[in-house]
């Protein structure tokens, strides 16, 4: 019931008639304005067609950062997390497992120890095949420069053929 005297409001609110843009586009200099509303209007009121107010560039982010309760996750490791953690572990330890799971909630931990997306940990290298572990050592994450002279030269074949 809530929810449809919401949608009915907000149905009213950006209605041609009743929002007051019919009353502004013949007072004002919107004139030209007024023939286009007043062929949009239509008896049926819950057949109208409804002018949408176009959003604010940062409207939407700042409602949704306002209904954010949560803190955020970071990405690496600071001082205070291996704090928050050996808080956690001693109330763990004294088998209060409730307020272990309220703590974890509270102050989450964060996703990685380093905040490097091409780093492999060590464990993770050391149970991959062999080759996996030869790959991995020839990897180099170095930006390759591109050679204009080359495509140069492709395109002088092409061009012969």
């Amino acid at each position: 019931m809530l929810e449809s005297d919401l949608a009915a409001s907000q149905k009213v609110n950006t209605d041609i008639e009743f929002s007051g843009a019919l009353n502004r586009a013949v007072s004002h200099e919107q004139n030209k304005n007024f023939g286009l509303l007043l062929a949009m209007l239509q008896q049926d009121v819950l057949d109208r067609k409804l002018l949408v107010k176009e959003p604010e560039p940062g409207q939407y982010s700042d409602e949704i950062s306002r209904l954010n309760h949560y803190p955020s996750s970071d990405l690496h490791t600071e001082e205070y997390h291996w704090q928050q953690q050996n808080r956690l572990s001693q109330i763990i330890n004294s088998d209060d497992l409730a307020n272990a799971k309220l703590w974890s909630c509270l102050f989450p931990p964060p996703l990685s120890l380093h905040n490097d997306r091409f780093r492999i940990g060590d464990e993770v290298r050391s149970n991959a095949s062999y080759e996996t572990q030869q790959r991995l050592d020839k990897l180099t994450y170095e930006p390759i420069e591109p050679d204009p002279t080359k495509l140069y030269d492709i395109l002088n074949t092409l061009g012969e053929a």
